[in-house]
Parts: C-alpha cells; sequence; structure tokens
C-alpha cells in the first residue's frame, strides 16, 4: 500500500491537482496497485478522470464507508438503511453521469445506453421514496416498542460510541450475550436490546452502530430510525477508548457528542465511560481522560474484556437512572 497526500482536495479535474494526479498514477503503474481509495468525498467526474488516468477502479471515502456498512448489515432493516444510503449517495453524482453520457464522454454506464440514462435517474428517486417507506414503518415499530417499555416502567440504557471503542464488548459483558466482536469498523449496525439487573432492579440496555468522523449527513439520517433510540433513552454510555492516543481518543469523543447533540441527545443524559482501562496505569488513565474532557471528575475507567471497573459504572447507572425511575413511581399520586 502507498500513501500520497495533499493538503487540499478541492482541485477540480482529478480532487488533487494535476501534478499530484500523475504521481498517483505512476505509483499505479509502478507498483501494480489495483485501486486507488480517496480519504476525502469526490465528484462523479473527478472520480471518472482519475480512473480515466490510473486504470484502475477510484473509490472515495463516502464509498467505501458504504461498501463496508453492505458487507456488515445482516438485518433487513440494516440493509434498507444502508440502500437508502447508497441511494442518498448516488443521486448527486447520477446527474453528473448524465452530462458524461450525453457528452459521449461516458455511454453505456450501468449498461445503459445514451438515452437511456433519465431513466436510471428516474428510478433511483422512485427507489429512494420506496425504500423511506419502509424504513418509516419501522420507525413506527420502535414508536410502539418505546411506548410499551414506558408503560412497564423499564429504564432504557444505550451504549453508544466510536467504532472500535468496545461497545459490543461491554454489551456482552452486561448483557451476559456473545454477539460478534471484531477490530474491523461497523461490526454492530442494528440495535439489539437485552433485559439487564442492576443492583436488584431490571433495565434494558441496547447496543448501537458505531460512530465515525465525518459521516455524511445522509448516512446519519438513512439510519435515523436506529440513531434516534439514543435520543429517548434515559441514559447514554458514551464508550471511549482510553488506550488510543490523547489526539485520536479526543477527536473521536467530541465527534461522538457532535453526532449526539445532532440527533437530540441531551448532554445531562450521557455518561462517558472510558474503556481498555486495562492497557495502562490509573495514573496515565486519569491524565488522558483530563485532555480527551477537560477533567477527571467522574472517572469511570473500566474493562470490558477483564471486567475492572464494571461493578463501579452498574453502581453509577443504578444511582443515577434506575433508582431515580423507583422512586418517581413510588412517589406518583394515585388517581382518585
Amino acid at each position: 500500500m502507498k500513501t500520497i497526500t495533499q493538503r487540499y482536495l478541492s482541485r477540480a479535474k482529478y480532487g488533487v491537482g494535476s501534478g499530484k494526479a500523475s504521481e498517483i498514477a505512476e505509483e499505479v503503474k509502478s507498483h501494480d496497485i489495483e485501486s486507488v481509495l480517496f480519504d476525502d468525498s469526490l465528484k462523479s467526474v473527478q472520480v471518472y478522470n482519475l480512473a480515466k488516468l490510473t486504470g484502475v477502479p477510484v473509490i472515495d471515502r463516502e464509498k467505501l464507508i458504504l461498501d463496508i456498512f453492505s458487507k456488515r448489515a445482516a438485518t433487513t432493516e440494516a440493509k434498507l438503511q444502508v440502500e437508502l444510503a447508497e441511494l442518498r449517495y448516488e443521486i448527486p453524482r447520477a446527474r453528473e453521469k448524465v452530462r458524461l453520457a450525453r457528452e459521449g464522454e461516458q455511454p453505456g454506464f450501468f449498461g445503459l445506453g445514451r438515452y437511456e440514462v433519465d431513466t436510471y435517474f428516474l428510478s433511483l428517486k422512485r427507489r429512494i421514496s420506496s425504500v423511506s417507506k419502509k424504513l418509516r414503518k419501522v420507525g413506527n415499530r420502535r414508536k410502539l416498542y418505546r411506548g410499551q417499555r414506558a408503560r412497564d416502567g423499564m429504564a432504557a440504557i444505550s451504549i453508544a460510541g466510536y467504532t472500535g471503542a468496545g461497545k459490543t464488548s461491554l454489551f456482552n459483558r452486561l448483557a451476559g450475550e456473545s454477539k460478534p466482536v471484531a477490530e474491523e469498523a461497523f461490526t454492530t449496525l442494528t440495535t439489539t436490546t437485552r433485559g439487564v439487573e442492576f443492583s436488584g432492579s431490571r433495565a434494558l440496555i441496547s447496543d448501537t452502530v458505531g460512530f465515525i468522523s465525518r459521516l455524511p449527513a445522509y448516512v446519519i439520517e438513512a439510519f435515523k430510525s436506529t440513531l434516534e433510540e439514543l435520543a429517548y433513552a434515559d441514559l447514554v454510555l458514551l464508550v471511549v477508548d482510553v488506550g488510543d492516543t490523547k489526539e485520536n481518543a479526543k477527536g473521536k469523543f467530541w465527534e461522538c457528542m457532535s453526532i449526539m447533540f445532532e440527533i437530540g441527545v441531551a448532554q445531562s443524559k450521557i455518561l462517558p465511560v472510558f474503556n481498555k482501562a486495562d492497557t495502562l496505569d490509573v495514573d496515565e488513565a486519569k491524565e488522558k481522560v483530563e485532555y480527551i474532557v477537560g477533567n477527571d471528575g467522574d472517572l469511570l475507567l473500566i474493562s470490558a474484556k477483564t471486567g475492572l471497573g464494571i461493578d463501579s459504572m452498574k453502581e453509577k447507572i443504578h444511582s443515577s437512572v434506575i433508582a431515580q425511575q423507583v422512586v418517581a413511581e413510588v412517589d406518583e399520586p394515585k388517581e382518585q
């Protein structure tokens, strides 16, 4: 693998300057490279121009994320969400493909003739409408489930965090589950919910999709029915990989906070937990936490792998959420 960098990726023809594009083409040729990955979004014409220059497929950052999503999607809902995101990725690029096809630059793309591309564009819009309707039905079912949980008086706790932070490992530890855990990004694309005992009281805990920096708005919108569960949770455990470098951990923490604020999660409902604490000593962990969040006040150092700090975390969850709900139920005035 060869990495080539350029500070700004806004050049019109290739996304990078012509000189840098020629350098990429030379590297592809001399090292027999099979594809080019861009850590940024490219326009359709830029992908086309660079692919024509290099002779290999060109994949931008957004397309790579969607390709990984597609491979990880296992449930009907996840597959629909990924499909919607892919369609919304394609729509603005379809216009450019139509233009290229009409100018003879890209005839027959996707097996279509020059005058059939308009049909392709309209089919994308119809498919977006169809998939969106199906996902709205899923969202309505989630509302019914939330209403039932509220009537049952069970606290809802969601686990969130940057992809790879150890969310699913923590879920498995708390729920006694064995969901697949891997180093690859986006192992979890569908919310899984289980009942868990916290100091004699039962609550629901959910594992959610992992976040990533610079997540496109249309991806967040496509996964709205999954992500909005965070907004309705009584508490969100924000899992942070404290074993990561200080700079990376801080960037990922605030990226997660930004996304949660965007989908309507109140800051008062967010409880940061610093996972993988077994990989460093306490003083180093405290220093990192202070750097990440600005203080080490309510420090929750845990290890989903070894169980370190899990009991303390469960006590904190019980006292701050579950016990409060029990008190509220006891104090609730009875109807006359």
